[in-house]
């Protein structure tokens, strides 16, 4: 098996119940088109650990790590429970068996109901991540109301539709259900539902609609577009109403990477305020000289404490300088301990 590299180290690659038809699903290509593509709907296995970068997913982009590429979660749902909140246990064509724990930053979804999480329907998460449990399982826990989706069919049935899109999108139209090519001496008709789909007459449309194409006519639109999509490359997140993309410039990505490490900064109590840092000219820096630059204030702070003690004074865990207790609030004093603020840093955060 081949390893992934991480920003710990190389790790080998799981062992999977169902290997992928190209031969190798830990290979960073694949021959398979669709769902069975295992580069762009992985196994639960390879997806990127959420505490860990993984460099098969993520890359260094202007002083953060950004996504290299888009990928799906995609498995039929086996189990549904809604005790506490919702959770399926989801069972991939890997032949893995996936545990869901809904945790919606809405109350509801955003492109289905909770009344459509049924056995033998198939769930679509993009940018899902691996995640241990406090139980030390195994999971996906999932956040954004607008990544996930719901398709009212078992997974097989779904991956012959976009298969049907997929050939569509690099040859002429084509009948879903034999394959035939349109011609102008063989015309196609057009569903008059959806509009998507083509077939050569009634003799190929009355078997693919009572196959898959009667509960997913409606999902055409959707399935269209993530034919469409170029999983390969990333200009942005995407979600399944598939907005258009403007790719960011090289100025608004720098921006974006020093606001991120500024917000990090002031994190970490290198600037009292969060504006303190927009003069700094951050490319001068690096995370790992401004971690241990923290890391000396803070062991500088523990030995003026240890020699400040019976003198009622504290050090200021963003200035770093000695003060009397009366220039700490008392909810300071009580909340944060250590790590409390003098009120002159505290306003200075709020202008």
């Amino acid at each position: 098996m081949f390893p992934y590299e991480s920003m710990f180290g190389l790790f080998a690659r799981p062992e999977l119940p169902i290997e992928c038809n190209c031969g190798d699903a830990s290979n960073e290509s694949c021959t398979q088109i669709g769902l069975r593509n295992h580069r762009n709907f992985p196994p639960f296995a390879y997806l990127p650990e959420e505490n860990d970068i993984d460099e098969s997913y993520y890359t260094l982009d202007g002083g953060v790590y950004s996504p290299t590429r888009h990928w799906v979660l995609v498995g039929e749902i086996m189990e549904v429970n809604f005790f506490i909140r919702p959770r399926v246990t989801i069972k991939t064509q890997y032949g893995e068996m996936v545990l869901v724990n809904f945790h919606l930053d809405t109350p509801t979804p955003s492109f289905f109901t909770w009344e459509d999480l049924k056995p033998k329907r198939t769930l679509a998460i993009f940018y899902a991540e691996n995640r241990t449990f406090m139980d030390l399982s195994k999971g996906v826990r999932q956040e954004s109301a607008r990544t996930a989706m719901v398709f009212p069919c078992p997974l097989d049935c779904l991956a012959g539709e976009l298969e049907g899109f997929l050939s569509a999108e690099k040859s002429a139209k084509a009948c879903f259900y034999c394959g035939k090519l349109g011609s102008e001496d063989h015309k196609l008709w057009k569903c008059i539902r959806c509009r998507h789909v083509f077939y050569c007459g009634k003799n190929c449309q009355s078997p693919h609609w009572t196959k898959t194409h009667k509960s997913l006519c409606k999902y055409a639109p959707i399935l269209a577009n993530l034919s469409k999509l170029n999983f390969s490359r990333f200009d942005d997140f995407v979600d399944w109403s598939f907005p258009t993309i403007v790719p960011p410039t090289d100025e608004e990505k720098k921006e974006k990477a020093k606001k991120v490490m500024r917000e990090a900064l002031y994190n970490m109590g290198v600037a009292p305020t969060r504006g303190s840092m927009h003069s700094l000219d951050i490319q001068e820096f690096s995370f790992e000289t401004l971690l241990l630059e923290r890391l000396c204030i803070e062991e500088e702070n523990i030995i003026r404490r240890d020699s400040s003690e019976g003198t009622h004074e504290r050090a200021c865990y963003s200035c770093g300088e000695i003060k009397s207790e009366e220039s700490f609030s008392n909810t300071q004093r009580r909340r944060y301990g250590n790590k409390a603020r003098c009120r002159e840093c505290v306003s200075l955060s709020t202008l």
